[in-house]
């Protein structure tokens, strides 16, 4: 049942991961014509509240609005516009956070998981790897594995989208233990 343009099903999540290795979750849908969310974009009012903690989870965005057209279309027409209807064309994969790990994960277990991802991760977007922030993060998530979490991470500045996601996460980390 649609919400508010929301939508939590018990349907598996798709085979495609952007994640290596990336175990399925649940498919958790957004849909609001008058206020697309763009891929590496936010909007101030929308958040997902969850009593997990957060992990790196695939995202799929679908293309802009429909079009609107006054009359029914000509058959011919409807059979050149199909192939832009297909998920394969439509939908433009992305990585987010979201809800992954029970509230009962210790940090040592969230901080491995979450290393682990974050690894995979550089798989596929290797402009990553040549980041300080994420060698920063991937330091502060190996020591939380190892031992502690330290209170006061310094992670330095995240500048693309996912990098800002990642920092938001470890936050979210810390202030729930």
């Amino acid at each position: 049942v649609w919400k508010n343009g929301y939508r939590v099903s018990g349907m598996p999540a798709g085979a495609s991961q952007v994640i290596p290795g990336m175990a399925k979750g649940l498919v958790v849908s957004w849909l609001n014509v008058d206020e697309p969310l763009y891929p590496g974009h936010e909007l101030e009012w929308f958040r997902v509240s969850s009593p997990f903690l957060p992990g790196l989870t695939s995202a799929y965005f679908m293309s802009g609005k429909g079009i609107a057209v006054t009359d029914e279309l000509q058959m011919a027409v409807e059979k050149q516009l199909a192939p832009f209807s297909r998920r394969d064309v439509n939908l433009k994969p992305g990585v987010t956070i979201g809800p992954r790990y029970p509230p009962s994960t210790s940090q040592a277990a969230w901080a491995s998981g979450f290393a682990s991802e974050l690894r995979s991760l550089i798989t596929v977007m290797p402009e990553l790897d040549h980041s300080q922030f994420t060698t920063n993060a991937l330091s502060f998530v190996d020591a939380c594995a190892a031992t502690r979490c330290p209170q006061h991470p310094d992670l330095g500045k995240a500048a693309s989208p996912i990098e800002k996601a990642i920092r938001e996460a470890v936050v979210l980390v810390l202030l729930s233990h």
